[in-house]
């Protein structure tokens, strides 16, 4: 997974955003034995308004950029 920096990423094994949650701040290569095949929520979160994604990319505009119930 990756995860630009600033943002994070909390992925739910619950669907609403309940449950086990695992919260990444960075990149990682692999979630093995953590929450990789149970994920049913993700949550993104934005850097503070005003942040960017990446060098040449849009202004962020909220700090909650994606929410999402897979289930």
């Amino acid at each position: 997974m990756r995860v630009p920096g600033g943002w994070t990423v909390t992925l739910f094994d619950g669907r609403d955003f309940e449950g086990e949650r695992l919260e990444l701040t960075s990149d990682a290569p692999s979630l093995d034995r953590q929450i990789n095949d149970r994920t049913s929520s993700v949550l993104i979160t934005a850097p503070e308004p005003g942040g960017r994604l990446s060098p040449g990319e849009e202004t962020v505009q909220a700090t909650v950029h994606i929410v999402h119930s897979l289930t």
